[in-house]
C-alpha cells in the first residue's frame, strides 16, 4: 500500500479476515511454487516482479495458539530475542498503528515501517482462528528519517489455530510481502529470503518456549 497524503487509519472489513482464516485449511496457492521446507513448514513463492510474496503452511509444535498470538503482538519482548529489531512501538492514540526499523547487514541502510497491525478472533473453543493482519501506511509524527530507507510497500498476515490430532501445537498460515527498496540486487533479496523465513519461525518456536507469560 502506497502512503498517503494525509492521515487516516486504514480499513479492514470482515471478510478480509474471515477470507485469510479459509486459507488456514485450503490456502489458495494459484501461481505459486514450492520455495523451501523446513521442519513443518513449506514456503511457498509466486513472482512479484522483481521479488517475490510468500505463503507459509505448517505446525508450531508444542505451542499453543495464545502463546503464539501473544509473542507475536508483544513488542517489548520481541526486542529480547529478535536481533534485527532496533526500534520497535505502538504509535500513541491510533487503533494498532506502529513504527519498526530493522537492522540490515553493512554495508546496507536501515529499514523502517510504518504499518498497522489488527487481530479478530473468529469462533470459540478448540476451533478457534486468530487472524492478524498487518499493512504499510503512513502516520504524520513518523517522517522519514536520513539515512534509513522507509519501506512503503509490506503486507503480512497471520492466521493461527489449535493443531488437529490431539497433540499440542498451533496451525499456521502466514502470507506475506516485503520491498525493502534501495539498490539491493533482487537475487540477494529473493537469497535472504531462502534463509531468512525458515530462520524467523525457529526464532519465533524458541521465543513461545521461552515466552514468560506461556501457563
Amino acid at each position: 500500500m502506497a502512503q498517503q497524503s494525509t492521515h487516516s487509519e486504514p480499513a479492514l472489513a470482515a471478510p478480509e479476515f474471515e477470507s485469510a482464516a479459509a486459507e488456514l485449511d485450503t490456502p489458495d496457492l494459484t501461481g505459486y511454487e514450492p520455495f523451501v521446507t523446513h521442519k513443518e513448514f513449506t514456503i511457498y513463492r509466486r513472482p512479484r516482479e522483481p521479488l517475490y510474496e510468500y505463503k507459509v503452511v505448517g505446525v508450531l509444535a508444542g505451542i499453543d495458539p495464545a502463546t503464539c498470538l501473544a509473542v507475536y503482538t508483544d513488542h517489548q519482548y520481541r526486542r529480547t530475542w529478535d536481533e534485527y529489531i532496533k526500534d520497535i512501538r505502538a504509535i500513541p492514540d491510533t487503533d494498532g498503528g506502529h513504527y519498526c526499523r530493522i537492522a540490515y547487514p553493512w554495508p546496507l541502510a536501515h529499514r523502517d515501517y510504518v504499518y498497522w497491525m489488527r487481530t479478530r478472533l473468529l469462533g470459540d473453543g478448540d476451533t478457534q482462528v486468530s487472524v492478524t493482519i498487518g499493512r504499510c501506511h503512513h502516520h504524520p509524527a513518523f517522517a522519514e528519517v536520513k539515512g534509513v530507507v522507509r519501506v512503503d510497500s509490506y503486507a503480512q498476515t497471520l492466521v493461527m489455530r489449535k493443531a488437529s490430532g490431539g497433540t499440542l501445537g498451533t496451525q499456521v498460515f502466514m502470507e506475506y510481502f516485503d520491498d525493502p527498496k534501495g539498490h539491493i540486487p533482487s537475487w540477494l533479496i529473493n537469497w535472504a529470503a531462502q534463509k531468512g523465513v525458515p530462520a524467523f519461525l525457529d526464532q519465533m518456536h524458541k521465543a513461545c518456549l521461552n515466552y514468560p507469560g506461556r501457563k
